[in-house]
């Protein structure tokens, strides 16, 4: 695998213009309705909630040019991790574990079984587009026409949820033209909505047995892409995050997730002189790329959920190398143009 070192004022370059603007995103398990209402604002926040939060300010003291970015991205971040604490265990006393199926890859659960009580569903939809209004106010319009047709149309949460979990782009483009919204933008608020419902679904799962091992690239519960890729331990052990449900497994240290291939002559690292605990995992086969961090060093590692908001410039620097992230979050998709 080679390396490459770039300039230490390549950071600086790249992000001193970013600022937050219109986010372009390319890309059987019940919950019941029991919990309080889930206004983040009104209670005071969760454990989790609060120390993100700090970490996030003591971001913006470290990295001032992320400062525009971190403003428009913590109210989505606090109040997914609000909700989430909020919610009950998932109850998946119905899923069993085919050790069969999950050798030949097949995730641990389905996204096509994935159903919320619709008022529930609502109560976390009203505080996450709050969030998002708050985060992105010139598409704030955009948010208010998504919240108002999951209001007063009951049939439209679960056509969203079957749409997102069988890929069905065209339905998801077609309610957005109905609805007089872009389709990214769409697309984005339904997953941001469902991240913290998958997240506790994921967290609900007993622990596999000890002698199963995952050898794939996308996520042994749900099936999603990485968002991130870390190392710790004194060994160096190599895992990665699932960007839809959090759940973290262990993984091959010199393979590609998405592709798979493990030819070192197409793999190659990329950081900053300044920061070379950050760096960007790409691989020239497949042309996709995924963050990543050596923890073994780091005194006070930030919490994974927003670990690659500090290294969007190095999302910037892959993309700009016609490199496609495996998997889209928020914050790697926010444009440098108003």
């Amino acid at each position: 695998m080679s390396q490459r070192r770039l300039p230490c004022n390549a950071r600086r370059e790249l992000t001193q213009s970013l600022f937050v603007s219109k986010p372009d995103i390319s890309v059987s398990t019940h919950y019941h309705h029991g919990s309080p209402a889930m206004n983040h604002e009104a209670e005071p926040l969760s454990p989790t909630a609060q120390s993100l939060r700090e970490q996030l300010e003591a971001m913006k003291n470290e990295l001032p040019h992320l400062s525009s970015v971190i403003d428009g991205c913590k109210h989505l971040v606090i109040a997914q991790a609000a909700l989430r604490d909020r919610l009950p265990l998932a109850d998946v006393a119905d899923v069993v574990f085919d050790r069969m199926a999950f050798a030949q890859g097949a995730p641990l659960l389905s996204k096509a079984d994935f159903r919320i009580d619709r008022e529930l569903f609502q109560e976390a939809a009203d505080s996450i587009i709050m969030a998002l209004e708050k985060g992105f106010p010139a598409i704030a319009d955009e948010f208010e026409k998504v919240r108002n047709a999951l209001h007063s149309e009951d049939d439209l949460q679960q056509d969203f949820l079957e749409s997102l979990a069988r890929g069905n782009e065209a339905n998801l483009q077609d309610q957005a033209r109905r609805l007089g919204v872009l389709p990214e933008v769409l697309e984005m608020v339904i997953a941001e909505i469902l991240k913290p419902f998958a997240q506790k679904r994921a967290e609900s799962l007993p622990s596999l047995p000890e002698d199963v091992q995952w050898s794939k690239g996308y996520c042994p519960v749900c099936g999603s892409w990485p968002e991130l890729s870390f190392l710790e331990g004194k060994e160096g052990a190599r895992w990665l995050r699932c960007a839809f449900c959090g759940y973290e497994w262990r993984y091959m240290r010199v393979q590609c997730p998405f592709c798979e291939t493990t030819d070192q002559e197409l793999l190659e690292l990329m950081y900053l002189e300044e920061r070379p605990h950050e760096r960007i995992e790409l691989c020239t086969a497949c042309k996709r790329y995924v963050l990543g961090i050596d923890q073994r060093n780091l005194a006070a590692p930030l919490a994974h959920e927003i670990a690659t908001m500090a290294m969007i410039h190095l999302d910037v620097i892959a993309q700009e190398n016609d490199y496609s992230p495996g998997a889209s979050y928020l914050w790697n998709y926010i444009s440098a143009e108003d």
